[in-house]
């Protein structure tokens, strides 16, 4: 089913069609819902449409056209199986984060380091966002570890060894694999991995640079002059550059 909320429509006919949709009884879930707007001004009625709606989304997704002028865009009242927000708007924050329940997040976000560790601490004592499975964002700031593993009591893993492989939850042939990381334990035993996305490679092998990044940045430790392993290839292309020092990762199995 495609719905396209005309500006044009009567507010009651907007009404109408909202109790509808609410009020169906086979609807629990609506599969996939899409949000961008023809024009600046547009996103009024998909913001009236998000607020007032019931429902539990399967794929919400906004489209990089989408201007956002009121935060509450995303103040859905159901649960979201898959987030993607590829928009240049960050729409998410902690609150929605928590309120939405995804199992699936990408894009970006105006969450902060101090909003990354609240949500690890929620998970971790099973108070928030159980159904996670695989986040792949964008912070608001640069990833500051020594405020994100804030009491989490993380362990930090080995760079060097290739830890997992997943495949990823939108698109069917990439597979994801994931170096290092921190891995947080929940109160039932269940870990989560978290780090940079940088060490989760899909092409290019990891490389010398991004090992000696990872020590520096995540546990501390400056390889600076020192002996690397010859296993691992050189990359001169290879840049810390700021959307790097942003991109984060959760990943539970």
């Amino acid at each position: 089913m495609t719905v396209i909320i005309d500006p044009v429509m009567k507010s009651s006919n907007l009404n109408v069609f909202i109790n509808w949709l609410n009020q169906h009884e086979k609807l629990s879930k609506i599969p996939y819902l899409s949000a961008h707007n023809e024009k600046e001004g547009d996103e009024f009625y998909s913001n009236w449409f998000m607020q007032n709606f019931k429902k539990d989304i399967g794929v919400l997704s906004f489209y990089g056209n989408y201007y956002a002028t009121e935060r509450a865009v995303l103040k859905v009242n159901g649960k979201v199986d898959s987030l993607e927000l590829d928009s240049s708007e960050k729409l998410l924050d902690l609150d929605h984060l928590i309120s939405m329940d995804c199992v699936y997040i990408s894009g970006e976000t105006s969450l902060t380091n101090r909003d990354l560790n609240s949500f690890m601490k929620n998970w971790k004592e099973m108070k928030t966002n159980q159904r996670v499975e695989f986040y792949f964002i964008d912070a608001a700031e640069n990833l500051d570890w020594s405020i994100i593993l804030k009491g989490l009591d993380g362990e930090i893993r080995d760079v060097r060894t290739l830890r997992r492989e997943y495949l990823s939850p939108w698109n069917g042939t990439q597979i994801f694999k994931v170096y290092g990381g921190v891995d947080i334990t929940r109160t039932d035993g269940k870990i989560a991995t978290i780090g940079m996305r940088l060490h989760i490679i899909d092409s290019k092998p990891l490389s010398r640079e991004m090992i000696r990044d990872y020590q520096k940045i995540i546990v501390g430790q400056n390889m600076d002059g020192q002996e690397m392993d010859m296993n691992f290839v050189h990359d001169p292309e290879y840049r810390l550059n700021a959307y790097c020092r942003k991109a984060f990762f959760v990943m539970v199995e």
